[in-house]
């Protein structure tokens, strides 16, 4: 009878050990440097130390409208008429740090129609693209504005009507 008590207590140890060690068993472990840092420390260490890059430039306004006059928009809108014949996507840009560039991407009902690279110059730029309106270009549209690593810095959505 000893004996069966015996190995019901080694079986009951070793159960309790495996259910100890299963939770745990394969789970990272913070790895430790010759120094004795963690290595998560000397990640944050090293993301300190990198400098932050500053985006090339800021947009400071874009706005769709129906002209411009002294690089300034005129009659801005959301819904523009196709009587029109025209609609144009402004953006004054700040911070330019140097020569460089910003695209604006036209996109009618989901598919691209005219892609547009416009250059900046420093420190402050004003430019637009423009489209002509066609009868078939009735529906939803939206220009994305893309900074020169294909980044959407930002979204107009407009419509055109009868």
């Amino acid at each position: 009878m000893r004996a069966v008590i015996g190995k019901l207590h080694l079986v009951f140890v070793t159960l309790a050990v495996l259910l100890v060690a299963i939770p745990s068993f394969g789970a990272e472990k913070p790895l430790v440097s010759p120094s004795g840092t963690k290595q998560a420390d000397e990640k944050k260490a090293i993301d300190q130390k990198s400098p932050v890059k500053e985006p090339p430039y800021v947009i400071e306004r874009a706005v769709m409208c129906e002209d411009i006059q002294d690089m300034e928009p005129v009659r801005e809108a959301i819904v523009f008429s196709v009587e029109k014949g025209h609609i144009i996507c402004f953006t004054a840009v700040k911070n330019i740090k140097r020569r460089t560039f910003l695209i604006h991407r036209w996109i009618h009902q989901d598919e691209v129609t005219t892609t547009m690279k416009l250059k900046l110059r420093p420190p402050y730029w004003r430019t637009y693209s423009k489209i002509q309106l066609r009868e078939t270009d009735k529906g939803p549209w939206r220009v994305e504005i893309l900074d020169p690593k294909g980044n959407i810095l930002k979204v107009l959505r407009f419509s055109v009507t009868d």
